[in-house]
């Protein structure tokens, strides 16, 4: 939004997916893609995701989440942000201290509905997990306090494992326009990137979800040059001005070569330029993406609305607006991580595995994939290698990216290899190797080797096979 201090005032928002980044100063889209969208910030204030079926939640009104995903579906939009915790997070449970102990379990059963939308319209979620740094006294020290910095991010890390196998859950977008808190003295910098750093890395030790920030406004962005976030989203609305702030007439740029999107904008009917020469713009200037304020604005004060008909000319003809399409259960459980590059991973950051199967995989095609592995060695030693040999057959011809990941005793990933856009004939099996040096300071017990199969480009699930072969470490 812009301005976090007004309650309802609009305007006032390890190791991530393969990202394309350029040089400092250039910037690239994400996996090729236009993130094309809009804002849905509420529906209903402090309630949408929390609320349950008898408080305001999203699974009690599922008519207006229908009506507003077909009117973003309709106009060619593909992504929709989202907020979750907003107004001082009632759905966080804490204790007398203001310590966070739990989440409101409705939460799941809001988000789950709003995921069987999306699945309905095609439509991915950026979901804002606060509005700001310091909707109250309590929240507030969640951005300042060491001890419950921690106790916030143990407190999600369970809902980001819950949802880190569904693609609609496209980002986690830690705060909305933070900076303006910290401009004016009221969060430390220190205590909203520590916050922001520590939460981003939860998110990608156990999903495979992007991460964002909604930086106050474009200038904001080189404040988190170096921190884990995956792309910037910085906002613009036409009343900061023009100049370089102004992504209308600015090409994209970033400190690091990150991509960035424009996370709130208007795009009105009426304006000068027009709604659909804006979103050209953006376009045009190599952002990766543009979300503008607002499918609700029935519900904001500001009632700032989209033009949709601007947006669906906008569309009309662009096969490379996104995310792209994938099928996938709207609930579904877990997938591991994917690596930016294939190389082994530290056991000082290790993943928690799911605690559940991942997703059913969806087979392109009819295609029946099958895989199984084999060590060298069933027994190995802290500080010696152990090599994994894994074998991945389909009955058709595809293309896939094959994943191999081993897990140690207490279900945390501490290695991972993988293989894109690999071409497979019929029934020809493909063999994949790589060797592990396990480290002088690995547990010792039984580690189990899991390996994946999924679309190029970390698509959709094909299979996955969560017990492919064991081996000791001793």
């Amino acid at each position: 939004m812009r301005n976090a201090a007004c309650l309802l005032s609009a305007g006032a928002l390890i190791l991530a997916l393969l990202l394309p980044q350029t040089a400092a100063g250039q910037t690239s889209r994400i996996n090729g893609v236009f993130l094309f969208g809009a804002n849905m910030p509420w529906l209903n204030w402090g309630a949408d995701f929390g609320g349950g079926p008898n408080g305001g939640g999203v699974s009690g009104d599922i008519a207006q989440v229908d009506t507003k995903l077909s009117a973003a579906h309709t106009a060619g939009m593909k992504m929709v942000r989202w907020w979750v915790f907003e107004g001082g997070s009632p759905q966080i449970q804490r204790d007398g201290s203001g310590t966070p102990t739990g989440i409101n379990p409705t939460v799941y059963t809001d988000i789950d509905a709003a995921l069987t939308e999306a699945a309905k319209y095609d439509i991915y979620y950026n979901l804002v997990l606060f509005g700001g740094t310091n909707d109250d006294s309590t929240t507030h020290q969640w951005w300042e306090d060491a001890t419950k910095r921690q106790a916030l991010v143990n407190v999600l890390t369970p809902l980001f494992q819950h949802y880190a196998g569904n693609p609609r859950v496209h980002t986690w977008e830690v705060v909305n326009e933070p900076e303006w808190q910290s401009r004016n003295g009221i969060t430390s910098v220190s205590g909203m990137l520590a916050t922001g750093d520590a939460i981003a890395n939860a998110v990608h030790a156990n999903s495979r979800a992007l991460v964002t920030v909604g930086n106050a406004q474009v200038q904001d962005v080189a404040t988190w040059q170096g921190h884990p976030l995956d792309y910037y989203s910085p906002h613009y609305y036409d009343n900061f001005g023009t100049g370089s702030n102004d992504p209308f007439v600015t090409a994209a740029s970033s400190p690091d070569g990150k991509p960035v999107v424009i996370g709130e904008s208007q795009e009105s009917a009426g304006l000068t330029p027009s709604a659909q020469t804006r979103w050209q713009d953006l376009y045009n200037l190599g952002y990766a993406g543009g979300w503008p304020w607002s499918l609700s604005p029935e519900h904001t004060s500001d009632q700032i609305a989209i033009d949709l008909s601007a947006a669906a000319a906008f569309a009309q003809g662009k096969p490379d607006l996104g995310p792209q399409s994938a099928t996938v259960s709207p609930t579904s459980t877990p997938t591991q991580q994917a690596t930016a590059t294939p190389t082994v991973l530290p056991t000082s950051t290790p993943t928690p595995a799911p605690s559940t199967p991942t997703p059913t995989p969806v087979a392109g095609g009819q295609a029946t994939w099958t895989s199984h592995a084999s060590v060298s060695a069933a027994t190995v030693a802290r500080g010696k290698a152990d090599s994994v040999t894994a074998h991945v057959t389909v009955n058709q011809s595809a293309s896939a990216l094959v994943d191999v990941e081993i897990y140690d005793p207490a279900g945390n990933k501490v290695a991972q290899r993988y293989w894109d856009n690999h071409a497979f004939s019929p029934n020809t099996s493909r063999t994949y190797r790589f060797t592990w040096t396990v480290p002088t300071t690995a547990a010792t017990g039984t580690y189990t080797v899991m390996v994946g199969v999924f679309a190029p480009g970390w698509g959709v699930v094909y299979s996955w096979n969560n017990d492919v072969a064991t081996f000791t470490v001793d």
